[in-house]
């Protein structure tokens, strides 16, 4: 179950940035999901979206980023924004790239994703 290059691209990726900037987090999980690249829970779980595999690195570092800074702060509050600035500088901008990365996504794994509920793959 799950998509097992999801797991052997982005886990590993996402434990090294979390240790780079000293940003711990329970476990990871991987979803099939339609609308969000990832999430952090309040236990520290960071759920990632399998199709973050197909966008270029840089958003990817960036969403790694976002979500290991909800392990400090779990809201959008200007603390939480101060906090990510102090990770990545250019977050605005990369923020608003983020929002139209859609694109990157093939038309087929948007099918794929229709057709099948979340599926979560504990990490």
């Amino acid at each position: 179950m799950g998509c097992p290059k999801a797991h052997v691209h982005l886990v590993p990726w996402l434990k090294q940035i979390s240790e780079i900037n000293d940003l711990p987090f329970g476990q990871t999980l991987l979803k099939r999901q339609r609308t969000r690249w990832a999430s952090c829970s309040h236990h520290k779980t960071i759920s990632l979206n399998h199709k973050l595999l197909f966008l270029p690195s840089h958003l990817v570092h960036y969403v790694f980023i976002h979500e290991l800074s909800h392990t400090i702060n779990l809201n959008h509050s200007q603390q939480f924004w101060r906090f990510v600035a102090t990770k990545e500088p250019h977050y605005k901008k990369l923020d608003t790239e983020l929002r139209e990365a859609w694109h990157y996504v093939p038309a087929w794994m948007e099918r794929i994703t229709q057709r099948s509920p979340d599926k979560i793959t504990k990490i």
